[in-house]
C-alpha cells in the first residue's frame, strides 16, 4: 500500500500491484474485513 487517507466515508487507497495480479484479490479480503468490523459495531441483537 502506497499512501492511504479518508474521512469517515469512503476511504481511499492509493496500492502498487504487479499487472498479473487480479484487483479484486486485493480488494475482497479488505471489503470482508471491513464488513465484519461493521457487523460487530453496529450488531443489534434480536
Amino acid at each position: 500500500m502506497l499512501l492511504a487517507y479518508g474521512e469517515a466515508d469512503p476511504v481511499h487507497l492509493l496500492v502498487g500491484i504487479h499487472p498479473a495480479h487480479h484487483v479484486s484479490a486485493l480488494i475482497n479480503p479488505l471489503q470482508s474485513a471491513r464488513s465484519r468490523r461493521m457487523r460487530n459495531q453496529f450488531a443489534t441483537p434480536l
